[in-house]
């Protein structure tokens, strides 16, 4: 009898998870280094709390800017193996499966209950392995942070193992949702202690929360405003940004907003303005109407 070939989804119902292969950590870690990957985003490393330190499990939360962040979270933590998770709809895209497969990374569906990819963490943390995840449950849509999913205070008290706290920030700037294009310039890692297991288990599930909404609060734009890094965005800075700025803040018309290169402007009514590799706003001119940073616009 022919041998029935699993569906994707069936195959992920199936697969069993562990701590990763140490050949294919070192060979992650080599990779991540080399100057086409992390390298050419400029990234600078700051241990405040040495994950080093910590001998069992752990978790490794961080704010997820882009989808280049794997790669700032892997370099601050090494040698420290860990399963990360990612989104379950990524497992199906063929240019990702294989990477998945042998990273040992973990599928979860976002924003609901998934009994499957806590079986596994649940696996992985009792074996003594440290597993990573963006509370958020996706990467920035607009620049800031977003709150994190409902129930990871509790999550988090039940197993009250150390929880590190990756702070990532320029990494939006590098690589956002509205344009695909690498935008290298410069990003900042900061690896710091969140949680002790005491701290787990005195605090409330709110208290916990609270504490990881307050130390994600963090908005790319403004942030460059201080830290004044110029990004490589190639006249891009405007492209596609129609979509998120579709109300003219002058006329205050809606989807007549048009974006292309480094120029916004409102069909409607001309006005507009321009923006540099700082993430820096130029209007037309003094009758044009344009807010400090795109995250304004949007909230």
């Amino acid at each position: 009898m022919k041998k029935v070939k699993l569906t994707i989804a069936e195959q992920l119902i199936k697969r069993q998870y562990k701590t990763p292969n140490s050949f294919v950590w070192i060979l992650y870690a080599l990779l991540a280094r080399m100057p086409f990957f992390a390298p050419k985003y400029h990234p600078t490393y700051k241990i405040i709390d040495d994950i080093k330190d910590c001998k069992g499990p752990a978790f490794i939360i961080w704010n997820h800017q882009s989808r280049r962040d794997h790669l700032f979270v892997k370099n601050i933590v090494a040698p420290r193996k860990f399963n990360m998770l990612a989104g379950y709809q990524e497992f199906f895209r063929k240019k990702f499966a294989p990477l998945f497969k042998l990273a040992q990374i973990v599928p979860k569906k976002n924003f609901t209950n998934d009994p499957k990819s806590i079986k596994a963490i649940d696996k992985i943390i009792k074996s003594g392995g440290t597993v990573a995840f963006s509370p958020e449950g996706t990467s920035s849509i607009f620049g800031h942070n977003q709150p994190i999913v409902a129930g990871t205070g509790r999550y988090l008290k039940h197993y009250h193992i150390p929880v590190y706290f990756i702070k990532l920030e320029g990494a939006y700037l590098t690589s956002h949702k509205v344009c695909i294009d690498d935008r290298p310039g410069k990003v900042y890692a900061t690896l710091s202690l969140l949680f002790t297991p005491e701290d787990l288990k005195q605090m409330s599930t709110d208290e916990i929360e609270n504490q990881i909404n307050e130390a994600f609060r963090h908005d790319d734009y403004k942030w460059n405003k201080i830290a004044r890094v110029k990004f490589n965005t190639k006249g891009k800075t405007m492209t596609n940004m129609h979509d998120m700025l579709y109300k003219c803040p002058r006329c205050g018309t809606e989807l007549q907003m048009d974006a292309y290169g480094d120029t916004i402007k409102c069909l409607h009514c001309g006005n507009g303005g321009t923006m540099d590799d700082y993430y820096d706003f130029h209007p037309f001119d003094e009758t044009c109407k344009i807010f400090d940073t795109p995250t304004d616009w949007v909230d």
